[in-house]
C-alpha cells in the first residue's frame, strides 16, 4: 500500500452500503494516519445516501486528515431486489446533480490551493449533497 505522507491530497471514495460507510472501508481507513493531509470523502448511492459522507468525515478527521469535504453522487441502484421492484435509477446522476460534483470538485482543489498560501482562508459552501467548509 503506498505511504499516503507522500501524497498532498487524499480522496477516500465509496458506495454507500445501507446508508453508511462499507466495513472494509472503514477497516482501512482506520490503518492510516494523515498528520494534517488534505482529505476528501466522495461517495455514491443509488437510493439513499443516510449518514455515509457525515460518518466519513468523522473517521477520516480522527485518523488526523485534514478534512476539506465531501460529497454524495446519486447513481443507478445496483441491489438485484430493487433493481427488480423499479427502483433502479437508471437516469441517474440527472444533469444537476453533475453540475453540483463538478462545482463541489472545483471548489474543493480551489480551496486547497489557497489554503496553502493563505492559512487562515475561511471557505465554506453548503448545497444539496455537498458540504465543504475551510
Amino acid at each position: 500500500m503506498p505511504n499516503v505522507l507522500n501524497y498532498d491530497l487524499i480522496i477516500f471514495s465509496t458506495w454507500t452500503d445501507y446508508m453508511n460507510i462499507p466495513k472494509k472501508m472503514i477497516d482501512f481507513i482506520k490503518t492510516l494516519k494523515g498528520e494534517n493531509k488534505f482529505s476528501i470523502a466522495l461517495s455514491t448511492y443509488g437510493g439513499v445516501s443516510g449518514q455515509t459522507i457525515v460518518n466519513l468525515q468523522k473517521l477520516i478527521k480522527k485518523q488526523n486528515f485534514s478534512f476539506v469535504g465531501g460529497f454524495a453522487l446519486h447513481t443507478p441502484e445496483n441491489t438485484p431486489i430493487l433493481i427488480t421492484k423499479g427502483h433502479a435509477n437508471e437516469n441517474a446522476p440527472n444533469e444537476n446533480e453533475l453540475n453540483e460534483f463538478n462545482l463541489f470538485i472545483s471548489f474543493s482543489f480551489c480551496s486547497i490551493v489557497m489554503c496553502t498560501y493563505f492559512s487562515s482562508v475561511i471557505f465554506t459552501v453548503e448545497c444539496p449533497r455537498i458540504s465543504l467548509t475551510l
